[in-house]
């Protein structure tokens, strides 16, 4: 599968949402900026771009960083994990089994779309952050894989056990605590995804976020570049930085 690269593309300068359509749209559909914080990228028919075909990987990392895919998904395990963990807790204390197992279906779908979620995150990353390792990112990414084992952990036990989560079950506690640890792993990462995305965007005009070193006390700074320089980035990571 390939796709080949035609329309024009527009960069905002504000947040770098890259938009592709013969002209600029009259708001930024990521930041709300008008038309004027927009810049035509280079053509890539000087550089090739119309003879290169494109991979499924690459298509598939487009969709991901154009259409903000990461965010996107990452919002419905924050909200339906909150959920189940109080369907546990009701289950428990109003000895209703009923919600204990909706909780567990909602677990399960949540596991489901983890794999997804990770991806487009890790390649968020790769391309935004240019695969900075700094203390939020790895926080980060130990509170994704908490959450994971967390969620293989307790659905996984609830499948071979159906009876884990009954009044006299010895383990329904052990269960319980993964449940809250989970939540706590999950709360952890959408907080330092808030960080990331609100404490250091940048003003309009001023270029995207570059996190650096938390030695002075701050875990991002604003490094102003042009919209050409970050294109330029993109397009190496997209074409071989993988």
């Amino acid at each position: 599968m390939s796709r080949r690269r035609s329309k024009k593309e527009w960069y905002c300068k504000a947040c770098g949402h890259i938009h592709k359509g013969p002209r600029p749209p009259q708001q930024c559909p990521a930041c709300g900026t008008d038309e004027s914080s927009f810049e035509e990228m280079p053509s890539t028919e000087a550089e090739g771009g119309d003879d290169t075909p494109r991979s499924l990987i690459g298509a598939i990392d487009d969709l991901v960083i154009d259409h903000h895919i990461h965010p996107v998904l990452a919002h419905a395990p924050n909200g339906i994990i909150p959920m189940a963990v109080a369907f546990m807790i009701m289950a428990e204390y109003l000895g209703q089994p009923m919600l204990g197992t909706a909780a567990v279906y909602s677990l399960g779908f949540v596991l489901l779309t983890m794999p997804v979620v990770i991806y487009s995150g890790l390649r968020i990353w790769r391309w935004r952050y240019r695969a900075a390792l700094t203390r939020i990112f790895k926080l980060k990414m130990a509170s994704a894989a908490v959450a994971s084992a967390s969620l293989v952990a307790i659905v996984g036990w609830r499948v071979l056990d159906p009876h884990v989560m009954d009044p006299g079950s010895p383990h329904r506690w052990t269960l319980m605590t993964l449940a809250l640890l989970l939540l706590a792993a999950v709360s952890l990462a959408g907080y330092l995804g808030g960080q990331l995305v609100f404490n250091s965007r940048p003003e309009p005009q001023t270029g995207p976020i570059v996190p650096s070193s938390p030695a002075g006390g701050s875990l991002f700074t604003v490094q102003p570049f042009s919209a050409y320089q970050d294109l330029a980035a993109r397009r190496e990571f997209m074409s071989g930085g993988r």
